[in-house]
């Protein structure tokens, strides 16, 4: 007999929080240090994530934003009028 361990989404949202960090900037006023400090802290961010990973989110963000700024266009797969076969 084989046992699985099934984890639930809370069980791997806990797990993925454990590798989380976080950073409080302290606003100095407007062209002040805090603006560029979050401008670097974020890119070391993106940079610990590797490049297939930051492809997969950028490409989930822009299928969101799409889908949320024209909901009826929303089409699941390529429309069979954009290409056609013709035979010889």
């Amino acid at each position: 007999m084989r046992y699985t361990i099934s984890v639930t989404s809370a069980e791997s949202r806990r797990a993925a929080r454990a590798n989380w960090s976080v950073q409080v900037f302290r606003d100095s006023g407007p062209g002040g240090l805090a603006a560029s400090e979050m401008a670097e802290a974020d890119a070391e961010f993106w940079l610990r994530i590797p490049l297939e990973e930051r492809a997969r989110v950028v490409w989930e963000l822009s299928e969101e934003l799409f889908a949320l700024s024209e909901p009826e266009n929303r089409e699941r797969r390529l429309p069979r009028s954009a290409f056609s076969i013709v035979r010889r």
